[in-house]
């Protein structure tokens, strides 16, 4: 499952077990249209839950989703929380993605209260 909710500025994404790419990006859709999302969108996913094991292409796949979600009203930044070394070599496969396109920068963390003071600084 995935969701999100507004968090001030912050749209902050959970993934909990497993979700598809489809729910992915019908949760993107849904909070594109959600009139309390703010502009600039700060987002924050918080992978902690999740039990996905993704390929280079899921990742690239999911980053276009954003970028094409929230690619105009997005800051470019982004936190992704992490527990364990699976989520955190994913967390990483999205970083270097991202590094690679040059369009958002990721950073990655383990405490959701420093990710999100981290986007707080930077917006």
């Amino acid at each position: 499952m995935i969701t999100y909710t507004i968090n001030g500025p912050i749209l902050e994404i959970k993934g909990i077990g497993v979700y598809s790419t489809q729910d992915v990006a019908a949760m993107y859709l849904a909070a594109k249209n959600d009139p309390l999302l703010p502009i600039p969108t700060l987002l924050l996913a918080d992978i902690r839950e999740s039990t996905m094991v993704h390929s280079f292409s899921d990742v690239r796949d999911r980053l276009l989703i954003i970028e094409k979600q929230l690619g105009l009203i997005m800051a470019p930044f982004m936190a992704i929380v992490v527990s364990g070394v699976a989520r955190d070599r994913l967390a990483q496969l999205y970083q270097s993605r991202a590094a690679e396109t040059g369009q958002v920068q990721i950073e990655i963390f383990t405490n959701l209260n420093v990710a999100r003071d981290w986007l707080l600084s930077r917006g």
